[in-house]
């Protein structure tokens, strides 16, 4: 996926703008555009299973139809994204994961995707900083304590 998303970049040096030598190279797109496509091969996975066969290739994928329940003896594509077990559910608490229930997240950007669509709850908390520091030559920092109220978005049980 790397590979297929390179870009061919140029810059031209020469007097005054002018294009007498021209350096190039290769440059893989922004990471967001390689996330997404990874992303859309995840989202079209398959599923498979290796069997042994008897004839000279030896052994076989095997695609598993989630649908049919069934299998059926085709091999993916080349460029196909290909799993053998389920990923664990990273949502609920098991022997993988803590869950995300509790965990903080951030309400305008973070909490429908890492609360698995359970939703969140607003609390808000008091909080000590420091404030108001200044610098004492030579040498020293003061700061205040101030406090101050937040809102945290908290993952749903």
């Amino acid at each position: 996926t790397v590979k297929k998303h390179f870009v061919k970049k140029c810059k031209c040096h020469g007097v005054s703008g002018t294009c007498e030598a021209s350096t190039c190279w290769r440059q893989v797109k922004p990471f967001k555009v390689i996330g997404d496509e990874l992303k859309l091969r995840y989202e079209r996975s398959v599923r498979v299973s290796v069997e042994n066969v008897a004839n000279s290739r030896g052994v076989e994928l095997v695609t598993k139809s989630s649908k049919r329940g069934g299998a059926r003896s085709t091999t993916p594509s080349k460029g196909h994204m290909i799993y053998r077990n389920k990923s664990p559910d990273f949502c609920s608490r098991n022997q993988y994961s803590i869950g995300t229930a509790g965990r903080e997240c951030n309400k305008t950007s973070t909490c429908e995707s890492m609360c698995c669509g359970r939703g969140y709850n607003i609390r808000e908390i008091t909080v000590k900083e420091k404030c108001r520091c200044t610098f004492q030559w030579c040498c020293d920092v003061h700061c205040a304590e101030c406090t101050k109220n937040v809102e945290l978005a908290l993952c749903r049980e």
